[in-house]
């Protein structure tokens, strides 16, 4: 049902990777971990190592960079619901239940973008953005304001919070 896609760069994901699988196994979807490590560096790769254990994981020998390694994914994630999720961030309790609840009703498309408090950006609270048209499920987590309007700019149905 759901593959979650998180492209790697120097950051250590173990717990992260951990948390998401117990909030996978809480929500009792099939589900997959995908980890792809964008050339980090060597102290980096290192530790994500035990993920071979946990999740698909792959390193790669070069530096692709954020948008080519997005594409990557595709080889690799085995369902067709794909849900991409930045290093540097660790969806709440209960994130993956509410996306099974909505993957159940079949969707299109599913677009999330987090919005960061006032520390980040000029927005002081974080919302969900959801939309129902497309062809594939797409998840964001972000720190950019900019791509929360996009998204819901481009949503042919009213926004809600996922």
């Amino acid at each position: 049902m759901l593959s979650i896609c998180i492209p790697i760069y120097n950051r250590e994901m173990c717990d992260t990777v951990r948390q998401l699988a117990e909030q996978a196994a809480q929500a009792g979807m099939p589900c997959e971990i995908v980890c792809i490590d964008d050339c980090s560096d060597t102290c980096y790769r290192e530790a994500n190592r035990p993920l071979h254990g946990m999740c698909r994981y792959v390193e790669l020998e070069q530096n692709i960079g954020r948008a080519r390694i997005r594409n990557l994914f595709l080889q690799y994630a085995r369902y067709d619901y794909l849900l991409f999720l930045d290093c540097d961030s660790l969806p709440p309790e209960g994130f993956l239940s509410r996306y099974a609840e909505v993957l159940r009703q079949k969707p299109r498309v599913v677009c999330g973008g987090r919005v960061y408090g006032p520390a980040w950006c000029a927005v002081g609270e974080c919302m969900w953005l959801r939309a129902t048209t497309g062809s594939t499920i797409c998840g964001m987590y972000t720190a950019h304001v900019a791509r929360a309007i996009r998204l819901r700019s481009v949503s042919s149905t009213p926004t809600s919070r996922l």
